[in-house]
């Protein structure tokens, strides 16, 4: 506990995620610590029981969470950038701009007077057209 990186600067403790596992408590599933850990690896670097994995014990949790889709919100909008990116090589671009986005955009390209601004809205919509 004393090497943990997570701990240093927030509130995760890997002993109350191994607790839960050990009697058996699936609330460690939802418990938004599990999230904190940084998987360094200064746990099992550093901890005299070479039998105990934590960062693996982590990794798995964070797996089951995921395929019980109660991972955190956050984390099911990265999947999205991360699948977009896997599908077209990008994450975001032209066609991916809100319509709310982009009006938003112009009222600025307009109120800065840089006909640059203007010119890559008018490029937005074009594109999307």
């Amino acid at each position: 506990m004393g090497s943990c990186t997570a701990a240093r600067v927030s509130d995760f403790n890997p002993r109350i995620i191994v607790t839960k596992v050990l009697d058996n408590d699936e609330s460690v599933l939802t418990d938004e610590t599990l999230w904190k850990c940084f998987l360094c690896h200064q746990c099992a670097m550093l901890c005299p029981k070479k039998d105990m994995d934590l960062p693996d014990l982590i990794y798995r949790l964070r797996q089951i969470a995921i395929q019980k889709g109660i991972a955190p919100p956050a984390l099911k909008k990265l999947n999205n950038w991360l699948y977009r990116f896997f599908e077209s090589g990008k994450i975001a671009g032209p066609n991916s701009v809100s319509e709310e986005r982009t009006i938003r955009l112009k009222k600025v390209a307009e109120c800065s007077g840089v006909n640059i601004y203007k010119q890559c809205i008018d490029e937005l919509e074009e594109t999307k057209e």
